[in-house]
């Protein structure tokens, strides 16, 4: 199937961790929502190069140079963790420049310290303890990855750092994804059975990639007035069909649920309202617009046959309730940041679809492989 057919969720949707297990958030947990960042624009607040903050939160939380500088010292010192997180982050420490700092790696670890900062103060606001258990087991992650060897020859205080930032991902997730245990599997399932149902489907797509989503509705509105005057689904499914792997097919893209989270959410939940033999009006994902044809509808017969499925769609929507959180903590603060680490840029938490996401700190304008002057050489 092509990626601009229904397609399986896409990495921007993913803005954390899934619930257990995961890799330790000291190095990737929250690279899935920063990754898919880095192409957005919009700058927004900024202070003076001479402030002392690197970065502060409208609500009293800040971030000072010192504190930064501290910390690019230690990972300057370490090795194996400078390596792991340029390997995460995907762009290097050092800068081009004799004795500095690349302004993108710099922008990134700023980014992070904003997250834990903001995530630090939803678990308060939520009410959200975290255990000794918690602890402990976030110290065990942490021995995995990045590893014993290199989180010995951190300094303790920033190992204490990392277990407990470690240990808020850990308690935010167990909060958040509480209601979707694996235990609870039947009656998820006894509850929502018509997320398991089998939809075999046809599909027309106009792509918003090259249309604006008004220009896509209004093609779309125009084929599904053609099939209401006695058009062929699968000729026009062959020839008009932006997605064009089904269009070989005359539109056939094959049998799913909704639940195994192979084919877009909001694609699937337009199929699961459509009748069978019948075209649906234009449906919206993020992909375009899309008017299918469901031709048979299975239901599941019972839990046993649907077992892995419904294990799939709890795990999917425990994320997506992290990935709320992430987004209500993250997105709604002012942050300023201070000009020479770059802007708070925001403009995902607005988008929808594929753009959405977290705000993050956007290097400075133009300098986005350049260096940043390290505090050692100023």
């Amino acid at each position: 199937m092509s990626p601009r057919g229904p397609g399986v969720p896409s990495c921007a949707a993913v803005l954390g961790p899934r619930p257990r297990p995961r890799s330790s958030p000291v190095v990737v947990a929250l690279a899935a929502a920063a990754s898919v960042l880095l192409a957005s624009c919009g700058l927004l607040s900024s202070s003076s190069p001479d402030d002392p903050n690197a970065a502060s939160v409208d609500g009293g939380v800040t971030i000072t140079r010192d504190e930064l500088e501290d910390e690019l010292d230690v990972i300057r010192s370490n090795d194996g963790f400078r390596e792991t997180l340029e390997s995460s982050y995907g762009v290097a420490l050092e800068g081009t420049g004799k004795g500095s700092d690349n302004t993108a790696f710099v922008a990134r670890v700023l980014t992070y310290d904003l997250y834990y900062a903001l995530i630090e103060d939803e678990l308060e606001r939520r009410g959200i303890e975290i255990t000794e258990a918690v602890v402990e087991e976030a110290k065990d992650r942490l021995a995995s990855d990045p590893g014993e060897e290199i989180m010995d020859a951190l300094p303790d205080s920033y190992q204490e750092t990392l277990v407990h930032r470690e240990a808020m991902l850990l308690s935010l997730i167990d909060a958040t994804g509480a209601p979707y245990e694996p235990s609870k599997g039947e009656e998820y399932f006894n509850a929502h059975r018509e997320e398991f149902d089998s939809l075999c489907f046809s599909h027309i797509l106009v792509s918003t990639d090259d249309l604006s989503d008004s220009a896509a509705e209004e093609a779309a509105t125009a084929l599904s007035a053609r099939l209401a005057e006695g058009a062929d689904f699968a000729a026009l499914a062959s020839t008009e069909s932006d997605d064009t792997t089904s269009a070989e097919q005359n539109g056939e893209v094959g049998c799913y649920t909704l639940a195994s989270g192979d084919i877009d959410t909001e694609f699937m939940t337009g199929a699961l309202q459509a009748t069978v033999g019948e075209v649906t009006e234009p449906v919206r994902s993020q992909y375009g617009y899309h008017l299918i044809l469901v031709t048979s509808r299975t239901p599941a017969t019972d839990y046993a046959s649907a077992e892995s499925d419904v294990s799939t769609r709890l795990d999917d929507l425990g994320r997506e309730a992290y990935n709320d959180a992430l987004l209500e903590a993250i997105c709604p603060p002012e942050v300023t940041v201070n000009s020479r680490y770059g802007t708070w840029d925001d403009s995902a938490c607005t988008a929808t679809g594929a753009e959405k996401g977290l705000a993050l700190v956007e290097p400075p304008p133009g300098t986005a492989a350049p260096t940043t002057t390290t505090t050692a050489s100023q």
